[in-house]
């Protein structure tokens, strides 16, 4: 009921596309992408939410500075509990994302030139690790900050892509390390 959603905001900066046929995850992000006009984007899957001041927060830091990537910390809320990862930090970035991948995309925003200008975009073939390997790919070349407070909620829930495709999920890590074999040497 995304749609209905958001019809109750009154706001013409938010915008509703919708694919004629399916589209998969990743695709589908790179399309939403072309279609956006602002200078930062973030993404918000409709199962997941953002504080309040979480857009404020992170535009006040990548302007200040000057950075092109900025990613915070997050609760995760199962059914049980609701917690938080501590201490991020954005140092040695590459060494991070491979050794623990301290980035969960509903916590980034970044510069829109990064896909338009720069043409980095996500990889449509993954349907889980898209994400994981498009900032993989980046963060050579791109300056990434943190702010270590959670200002998004990821839910955990049984209907998560990666719960339900774990299969999906080690396959397309294997082609992924082999795709990048020289890199992690």
């Amino acid at each position: 009921r995304t749609y209905k959603k958001l019809q109750t905001f009154k706001d013409k900066r938010i915008k509703y596309f919708k694919s004629q046929n399916f589209t998969k995850f990743y695709h589908a992000r790179n399309l939403a992408l072309k279609k956006a006009s602002g200078y930062y984007v973030s993404f918000l899957d409709i199962d997941d939410t953002w504080e309040v001041d979480k857009i404020k927060k992170q535009f006040n830091k990548l302007k200040k500075n000057n950075f092109d990537v900025c990613f915070t910390n997050h609760w995760i809320m199962t059914s049980v509990k609701k917690i938080f990862r501590s201490n991020l930090t954005s140092k040695n970035i590459f060494k991070q994302i491979l050794n623990e991948y301290p980035i969960s995309i509903l916590t980034v925003m970044m510069k829109r030139d990064i896909f338009l200008r720069d043409k980095f975009f996500f990889d449509k073939k993954y349907e889980i690790i898209g994400d994981f390997d498009f900032f993989f790919k980046i963060c050579k070349f791109k300056k990434f900050c943190c702010i270590d407070e959670p200002l998004a909620t990821y839910y955990i829930h049984d209907n998560n892509l990666s719960n339900k495709k774990i299969n999906t999920e080690i396959k397309e890590f294997d082609i992924w390390i082999n795709r990048n074999k020289s890199i992690l040497n």
